[in-house]
């Protein structure tokens, strides 16, 4: 059979999710233009069918293709509203309280509960604002007050919410985006003052007794587990709570490359179907058996997915499974890479934006990798032990798994981590061993304390391990770039390499190696590029501003400021450094030259940095300056009018350490003067210092 009548699907989720694609790059299209684009297409395979009468099938099947990409374009544009949040911002911004629904389960931060709100109504002074929209609440815990809120209460909040700040550094997370995708734009901080409950059980009931039985499932599990890493790592593995999980422990999963057992996902919906498939292994064959078991077990997998917070890859996990349990319910033989196109499609259908989620990406890489790899990776060695053919089994898995999600963790997470085999070895075994604990103290652990305390001393065994694996030498390569063209290319030699070992065709290597030759060149023409550029960046962060002082591939970091979070610091610059080639930040050098008490100068390749830090008396000033940039910081100057008369300079960047209003101000102000401004407060700011213009102009 062809790929096309074999695995429709396949090419259809191909097809719909370029469509997506381009339009999250702003390729949209409007429902009347997608009406007559189909139609007109639909018109055109008419004709070319009654004119041509043999036409191949495989044009009138792309023609289809086509189609279905521009739906999926029109789908995605019309589900997403991020380019409406300015709207949003500006309709709330009059607000003094608003009403709404919890509608999440509460997630437990180190100093905030946090919420999902479905808010029904604004209140302003002027009357009532109703305009549905969601936002992501934080409420501050306080040490003599537990918060009571939980999924479905109806609660009043004083105060308005604002826009969730996007990425104002290169590179970096950009948190908005992410929210965005999840139909959320706004955020705002409360404390327990600001929150007045004025209903209960207002969502959803089935998810209400869901929660319910949730918050029953985690009280249990704190009841019988004592060690505070022990319970995070269960109520990650079994109800899929990470909130708790401290970063050392997340840092050393993820060293390991054990990151996947704490995300609920393939692996424990499996341990959950195996379980079920264990306790109906007594019912004898029948209709009973063949419909009503199933029925169940499908069910309880669905419960699963509710209890653990429907993430993308339980979505993917969950459904798949469905699939499977329906076609053996059929009698009907499960072609895998079909199943799993459809599952795909079916959620990119339920919400487009799932595409851009990390997990549901690395999800149905590792799957399709297991399912094409692992036969063709576990036929290389015949081993006729039990326990040996187990542990090839087990390595075959992790390979494959590895093979088809590596690139993009990479491009993701810039790291591999180097004992991935050694570390899953142990940790798969275990973890299939603490989920079956897990459930048997949700189900006796008030009567049987005993399993609660083999599960933590199993659960502490995989942490030492984890740990022990995290400190070999050489335990994760990190601080690796790949460019999303580099991880498509990649994937590409993957792609040619599985077809030269399937076909045996020598086309087949020399794609392979012009692809090989293709990612070389890019790599190179980066390096090239780096190693003749010398620039400067401002960053976007804090209030002191960090000046990154780059030449070729070395950089040091400066500030005004000895204080400073540097974790902080380290997640704002550490992506563009990456991106760029360049060495992890280290604690930056204070800028000390003085000039009086309210300025201070900094050079870098004949670059005058002036920056003005507190107000003063500009008489001070006896002559003229001279600068290339000026820094302004604590709303120094009054008027870039009297900045120009004082100062002979280039540009202008307003730091964060100016109000708003003021920023806004001068901004206003250098657009009627045409003077170069740059305000930190929108975003981080490069001044590109020496070129090798020599070598450019060769290049080009």
């Amino acid at each position: 059979m062809s790929l096309w009548t074999n695995r429709p699907f396949l090419r259809i989720i191909l097809a719909f999710a370029l469509g997506i694609l381009a339009a999250r790059h702003d390729f949209t299209i409007s429902l009347l233009a997608l009406q007559y684009l189909i139609l007109s297409l639909f018109i055109l395979v008419v004709v070319v069918k009654a004119v041509f009468k043999n036409t191949p099938n495989i044009i009138l099947a792309n023609l289809l293709l086509v189609s279905i990409g521009l739906i999926g374009m029109h789908h995605y544009g019309s589900s997403n509203s991020y380019n409406k949040r300015l709207l949003i911002q500006s309709t709330w911004n009059e607000c003094k309280a608003f009403i709404g629904t919890i509608t999440s389960f509460p997630t437990e931060k180190e100093k905030y509960m946090v919420y999902h709100v479905d808010v029904n109504l604004g209140i302003q002074d002027s009357g009532f604002l109703n305009i549905p929209t969601k936002i992501l609440l934080y409420e501050k815990k306080a040490a003599e007050q537990n918060s009571t809120l939980v999924y479905g209460d109806k609660v009043r909040i004083e105060g308005h919410p604002y826009l969730i700040d996007e990425a104002k550094n290169p590179h970096e997370f950009d948190f908005a985006k992410y929210m965005a995708d999840q139909h959320i734009y706004l955020h705002q901080f409360v404390t327990h003052d600001q929150i007045t409950l004025i209903g209960k059980h207002k969502a959803n009931a089935l998810m209400s007794a869901v929660y319910r039985i949730r918050s029953h499932f985690e009280s249990v599990i704190k009841s019988n587990i004592n060690g505070k890493d022990e319970e995070a790592i269960v109520l990650a593995l079994l109800l899929g709570i990470k909130g708790q999980l401290n970063p050392e422990i997340k840092t050393a999963y993820a060293t390991a490359g054990a990151m996947h057992v704490l995300a609920v996902s393939g692996l424990h919906v499996s341990i959950i179907y195996f379980l079920l498939n264990w306790l109906f292994k007594g019912i004898p064959p029948g209709n009973f058996k063949r419909f009503v078991t199933p029925t169940i077990s499908i069910m309880a997998l669905w419960l699963y997915a509710l209890l653990t917070g429907f993430s993308p890859s339980i979505l993917r996990a969950v459904t798949m499974f469905s699939c499977m349990i329906f076609a053996k319910i059929l009698d009907r033989k499960n072609q895998v890479f079909n199943s799993l196109s459809f599952v795909a499609f079916v959620l990119l259908i339920f919400d487009p934006t799932f595409l851009f989620n990390i997990g549901f990406q690395l999800s149905f890489l590792a799957v399709a990798g297991i399912v094409y790899l692992y036969p063709k990776l576990y036929q290389f060695w015949d081993i006729q032990n039990r326990v040996g053919d187990y542990l090839w089994q087990l390595v075959c898995v992790s390979l494959a798994a590895q093979i088809a999600t590596f690139p993009l963790s990479i491009y993701y997470f810039h790291q591999f981590p180097s004992y991935f085999l050694i570390a899953n070895l142990i940790v798969i075994p275990v973890a299939f061993a603490i989920m079956i604990l897990g459930l048997g103290v949700l189900a006796f652990g008030s009567f049987t304390p005993w399993i609660g305390w083999f599960l933590e001393e199993l659960v502490g065994f995989m942490n030492c391990f984890v740990a022990r694996i995290q400190v070999l030498d050489g335990s994760v390569i990190d601080w690796i770039y790949m460019s999303s063209f580099q991880t498509f290319l990649i994937y590409m030699a993957i792609i040619a390499f599985l077809c030269l070992l399937r076909y045996k065709k020598i086309s087949y290597a020399w794609l392979m190696l012009f692809i090989i030759t293709g990612f070389s060149l890019d790599r190179i023409w980066h390096i090239l590029i780096r190693s003749n550029t010398n620039d400067m960046a401002f960053y976007s962060m804090g209030k002191s501003p960090i000046i990154d002082q780059v030449e070729k591939f070395e950089a040091q970091l400066f500030t005004l400021d000895s204080i400073f979070d540097f974790e902080k610091l380290e997640q704002h610059i550490s992506p563009n450094r990456i991106h760029n080639l360049l060495p992890p930040p280290r604690s930056p050098h204070l800028i000390s030259t003085q000039l009086g008490s309210f300025a201070r100068m900094h050079i870098f390749k004949n670059k005058r940095t002036l920056f003005f830090t507190q107000p003063f008396d500009v008489n001070q000033i006896q002559f003229r300056l001279k600068a290339d940039i000026v820094v302004i910081s604590n709303q120094a100057i009054d008027s870039l009018t009297i900045l120009d008369r004082i100062v002979d300079f280039k540009e202008v960047i307003i730091d964060q350490t100016n109000h708003p209003f003021y920023a806004n101000r001068l901004k206003s102000e250098a657009k009627s003067l045409k003077m170069n401004l740059f305000s930190l407060h929108d975003q981080a700011h490069l001044v590109s210092l020496s070129r090798n213009q020599k070598f450019l102009d060769m290049l080009f």
